[in-house]
């Protein structure tokens, strides 16, 4: 399952806190492998809410889903935006998150 979680933390329609334990419950005790879609799109874009002016907002997503043993990854939307990196959201991730190479699927 990809859920594309796209929205910020706090953000009142669709807070990105509220849907990540959603869906969590719905993987919790299936056999469902849970991998969250990441807007890494919106990091910069001046049309985007404050949230995503802030380089870190990727990275507390990935601290948030830390909390929550049903998610096995996460998928960054677009892999041009994984190269190009904006405003430093992609680096500040891999900072934080991916000091160790990455753990294939399970």
């Amino acid at each position: 399952m990809w859920p594309q979680l796209y929205w910020n933390i706090g953000f009142a329609p669709a807070d990105y806190a509220k849907l990540l334990p959603w869906w969590a419950a719905v993987a919790r005790g299936s056999k469902t492998k849970l991998y969250l879609g990441e807007a890494l799109y919106k990091a910069g874009d001046p049309a985007q809410p404050a949230a995503w002016q802030d380089p870190a907002e990727l990275s507390r997503h990935l601290t948030l889903a830390d909390r929550y043993p049903e998610v096995g990854g996460h998928v960054f939307f677009a892999a041009r935006d994984v190269a190009v990196d904006p405003v430093g959201a992609m680096a500040r991730v891999v900072a934080d998150h991916y000091g160790q190479p990455a753990k294939p699927p399970r």
